[in-house]
């Protein structure tokens, strides 16, 4: 028996929307709750359900006070919502066994029991059918059998006829009365006045939440001395919400109707529960269990849903050729990789920044409304026992392996030609550690994603927020010196998964295992920090109401032990981890550059030195000039190689600082010609600029040794194009003019 004694409710600004709601139902009974809109049927529904709670009141179900019961008592009363919140893609029969898992242990709920409410409301015949091709009132059958398979003892429902005809509308009323007759309470929320013949009670709420009338039907058309019950909604509006309240309690039908039947029922009703249905409630599965079920299920839609399963299919090999196709080769070539000939590499940079970009993009992408779009299901199951953690970890199990497989073969289509080199910073194979730190940037931005998922109301703004998404890793992934100058960027870098992925990139291109340990635990951070904050959001919005009572009540509203009010504190825990990791990497990384004597410029690579060996004769250094009448010819610095239009600018190389006793300009072109500024050189001579005598001078090429390769960390210096021809220039007339 279900007692509701005194209940008040409000809205979050102030509104009542129930005023001292009393009432009685016994078990077997078909309920209809009507009045006109705005009087407080749904708020009722959903105060019955558990779905909202009370400023003043009780509920009780066989003598249990529902703001004190456990989760296992307020489960044997079910609510069906208005809207069919439903998997479109799934079969009938598999959607039922999906819930059937989620609300029993170990299958307890099996298939017995999913033919068993089919054949209970008719639907046998339509049990291989998607959900999607089911008639409206085959729908809204299919939703009632939902939290039928855990076989509650008090279903409340919120419009199920709301946009059916009138046939229809007849054959859901016929099903629920055949509920009823089976010993369950039916508390049906409806404008329909065709179906009230068949209802034992019918409730009628004024405006203002308050009771204007509960007793048989018949004796509702007498009472209102209405001869139509469409005519009732006129007179409701007629007068006061609170005279209707005050006149039906001093009416004798409140005493008959409303404290007689909560006297005399009270005892017998709790017997029969006893003795008749002993179990009611069903063993929760375990969370390893929930997390199967969750994980079948999400499998299935994805394969329900061909064309998303082929998008998905061709998504990672197609941005994989595009990036084949528009970046140059040798992009990942390790230090001391020089070409000869063609046009140049792209900077180990750019690629890396590409492909960081792309498996953040897809990652976002796959998980950007995976969450909202499921939103009144996950209320709806979590209602039922689903645990919100195991919810969100399935989605994510589930998105980031996909995600992470489309990355994957992204990285080793876009890398097949870049050259890179053959083993890696911490890996065997460099080109597995790209695929893997790529991999690592794709889970990270589902996280993110999932992040704003469980933020936005709806799937349309959640697409919305996308772009932004992208823009923003676009920027900060990019090596530009401004990002390290600006206040503020540099915090907000860190936080973005794909300037770690590209890091990672470089770090494994130049062999630099400190640096790809610092990405790769920035990202496990990022996506530690984007869960524990979604798991918290997923808690607030799912939140079971809060029960107020009068001082008269003694009991006290508890927390449920299975659903707590706040959210769970290893999420916060989790979260400050995260957070409290990503701060130490960005610590460590400032403290190593700061370390180097300069400040960071961007992502620095080690460039490469220039080997003459390897260069073409074109390009190899003139030799130095001696005549013979020289005791000793003096070798001077060779001649730096002066591209011409038709060839490509070679890798910068990196020299030692200039020392004192050198002028400016002698500092730069000593850097230009990676050679020490103190060289001695002989005293400069004219040149003639007549043609010299090939049978007077001895040619003596002195080809310098390469210098080691050096880490270059100090910002270019700010010469413009023109400056740099010059000082080339000036090399080369010191060089010639020395002989």
């Amino acid at each position: 028996m279900v007692e509701v004694d005194g209940v008040t409710a409000r809205a979050a600004d102030g509104t009542v929307l129930l005023d001292d709601v009393s009432f009685s139902l016994r078990r077997g009974w078909l309920v209809a709750v009507v009045g006109p809109t705005g009087a407080g049927k749904t708020s009722l529904a959903n105060v019955l359900s558990g779905m909202a709670g009370l400023e003043h009141g009780t509920i009780h179900l066989d003598g249990v006070d529902l703001a004190t019961a456990d989760a296992d008592t307020r489960r044997r009363i079910a609510y069906v919502p208005q809207d069919d919140v439903l998997h479109a893609q799934l079969d009938l029969r598999r959607t039922l066994g999906y819930a059937a898992s989620l609300r029993s242990h170990r299958g307890t709920l099996g298939a017995g029991r999913v033919d068993a409410v089919l054949d209970e409301l008719g639907l046998q015949g339509c049990a291989h059918l998607p959900i999607s091709v089911l008639s409206g009132g085959q729908r809204k059958r299919a939703n009632v059998a939902v939290e039928l398979v855990a076989d509650p003892e008090v279903l409340v429902l919120d419009e199920p006829t709301a946009g059916l005809d009138p046939g229809f509308e007849k054959s859901v009323f016929a099903t629920l009365r055949q509920l009823a007759d089976r010993g369950r309470t039916i508390v049906v929320v409806t404008h329909s006045v065709r179906a009230l013949p068949a209802c034992d009670r019918v409730l009628f709420l004024a405006p203002g939440g308050r009771v204007a009338f509960f007793g048989p039907p018949a004796e509702a058309v007498r009472y209102f001395a209405q001869s139509d019950p469409a005519d009732v909604f006129l007179a409701l509006h007629d007068q006061p919400g609170r005279t209707w309240q005050e006149r039906f309690r001093s009416h004798p039908a409140y005493a008959r109707y409303v404290d007689g039947t909560r006297t005399a029922a009270t005892d017998r009703d709790a017997t029969v529960h006893r003795i008749r249905r002993p179990a009611a409630t069903h063993r929760q599965p375990g969370r390893i269990g929930q997390l199967n079920t969750l994980l079948r299920r999400h499998l299935d839609l994805m394969l329900a849903d061909r064309r998303n399963l082929t998008m998905l299919a061709l998504a990672g090999p197609l941005l994989g050729l595009l990036l084949w196709a528009v970046l140059a080769p040798g992009g990942l070539r390790p230090p001391g990789f020089t070409w000869r000939l063609g046009p140049p590499p792209p900077d180990p940079r750019t690629v890396a920044m590409f492909l960081a970009v792309s498996a953040t993009w897809l990652g976002a992408a796959n998980a950007i409304r995976e969450i909202v779009k499921d939103r009144r299901i996950v209320r709806r199951e979590h209602r039922a026992g689903m645990s919100l953690g195991v919810y969100l970890t399935s989605k994510f199990l589930t998105i980031a392996a996909i995600t992470a497989s489309q990355v994957v073969l992204l990285t080793l289509i876009a890398s097949s030609r870049q050259n890179p080199p053959a083993t890696g910073a911490v890996l065997g194979s460099a080109t597995a550690e790209i695929a893997v730190i790529a991999g690592l940037a794709a889970v990270a931005a589902v996280a993110l994603g999932l992040l704003l998922s469980a933020l936005v109301g709806t799937p349309e703004k959640a697409m919305t927020s996308l772009p932004f998404i992208l823009v923003t890793q676009l920027v900060f992934a990019a090596p530009w010196s401004a990002i390290t100058t600006t206040p503020g960027l540099r915090q907000l870098r860190a936080l973005t998964g794909a300037h770690w992925g590209a890091q990672a990139i470089q770090a494994t291109v130049t062999g630099d295992t400190a640096a790809w340990w610092t990405a790769t635990l920035a990202l496990l951070a990022l996506t530690a920090g984007a869960l524990a904050i979604t798991h918290t959001l997923l808690h607030r919005r799912n939140r079971p109401p809060q029960h107020h009572h009068t001082p008269t009540t003694t009991a006290r509203c508890r927390r449920d032990r299975e659903t707590p009010t706040r959210p769970l504190r290893p999420a916060w825990a989790l979260g400050a981890t995260a957070l409290v990791l990503l701060s130490g990497v960005g610590t460590v990384v400032t403290a190593a550059e700061r370390s180097a004597g300069d400040e960071p410029t961007g992502n620095a690579l080690i460039a490469p030195a220039v080997s003459t060996a390897a260069m073409p004769p074109s390009t190899i250094p003139a030799p130095a000039l001696t005549a013979p009448s020289a005791p000793a010819p003096v070798p001077s610095a060779p001649a730096p190689p002066v591209p011409s239009e038709a060839e490509s600018p070679i890798d910068a190389v990196t020299a030692p600082p200039p020392s004192a006793a050198t002028t400016p300009v002698e500092s730069v072109v000593s850097d230009l010609l990676a050679l020490p500024p103190a060289l001695p050189t002989t005293p400069p001579i004219d040149v003639v600029p007549t043609p010299l005598d090939p049978a007077a001078v001895v040619p003596v090429i002195t080809p310098a040794p390469p210098p080691p390769p050096t880490a270059v960390a100090a910002p270019a210096p700010a010469w413009s194009i023109v400056d740099w021809w010059i000082l080339l220039a000036a090399a080369n007339a010191d060089s010639w003019s020395g002989n």
